[in-house]
C-alpha cells in the first residue's frame, strides 16, 4: 500500500495532478541516455571517442546542472557550433535504447489511485514536444490509459497557476477536489488555490 502521509488524500480528492521530471521518474535517466547518444554522434562526426563525451556531459550536469552545457561541449571538444541544432534535436526527439522506469513507489500510488477511480494528470514545464517523447518512452505498464496530459509551455509555465487552472476549467474540477504532487510546484499549486504534496516526502518515507 502507498505511504499513509497520502492516505487522507486518497480519500478526499477527486483528482491527482502530478509533475513529470523527477517526479514520476527520474529525469536522469532520460538525461544520460541522451548524452550517450550525443557522444556517438560526436564519435561519428569527429575524433572524439564517445565515452569521454558522454562523461564529460554526465559530470558537467551532475556538478553544474545543464545550464549552457551544449555550450560548454561545444568548446570543451572544439566542436562545430553548427551541432548546436543536432543536440537539441536529439534531446527533444531521442528514440531511447531503454525505457523510462518509474519510481516503483509512483508506480504503486498510480496504480492504488486507478483503482480507487481517482482522475489523473501530469502537467509539466518544458518544451513541449520534448516532454511528449519522454511521456511516450515511460514504461507505464498500462497506466497510460488513465493519465491526461498537460504541458504548460503551452499556456503559461509554472510557477504561473495558468496550465494549472486551464486544467481544472476543461475538466470541470474545483480547487479543493484535486491535489498538486511534484518537486518544486509548490507556487503553481498555491496561486489556483490547490492543496500541495512534495514528492519528496513520497519517494523517502514510503521506503523506510
Amino acid at each position: 500500500m502507498p505511504h499513509p502521509v497520502i492516505t487522507p488524500y486518497i480519500t478526499s480528492k477527486k483528482a491527482f495532478v502530478f509533475d513529470l521530471d523527477n517526479t514520476l521518474y527520474p529525469e536522469k535517466d532520460f538525461l544520460y541516455q541522451v548524452y550517450y547518444m550525443i557522444g556517438q554522434f560526436i564519435e561519428y562526426q569527429e575524433t572524439h571517442e564517445h565515452d569521454k563525451v558522454t562523461r564529460f556531459l554526465v559530470d558537467e550536469f551532475e556538478q553544474h546542472g545543464r545550464t549552457r552545457l551544449f555550450d560548454k561541449l561545444i568548446d570543451r571538444f572544439a566542436l562545430k557550433p553548427e551541432y548546436m541544432e543536432n543536440f537539441l534535436r536529439l534531446l527533444r526527439t531521442a528514440r531511447l535504447p531503454l525505457k523510462l522506469l518509474l519510481f516503483p513507489q509512483m508506480e504503486l500510488l498510480l496504480n492504488e489511485l486507478v483503482k480507487e477511480g481517482k482522475q489523473l494528470y501530469i502537467l509539466t514545464n518544458g518544451t513541449p514536444e520534448q516532454q511528449f517523447n519522454k511521456v511516450m518512452q515511460v514504461e507505464w505498464k498500462g497506466l497510460q490509459h488513465h493519465i491526461k496530459c498537460y504541458f504548460s509551455n503551452e499556456i503559461k509555465p509554472k510557477p504561473a497557476p495558468d496550465s494549472l487552472l486551464k486544467l481544472m476549467e476543461d475538466q470541470g474540477l474545483e480547487p479543493q477536489e484535486l491535489i498538486f504532487i511534484g518537486e518544486e510546484d509548490r507556487l503553481c499549486a498555491e496561486a489556483a488555490g490547490v492543496d500541495y504534496l512534495d514528492v519528496q516526502v513520497l519517494l523517502t518515507q514510503i521506503e523506510d
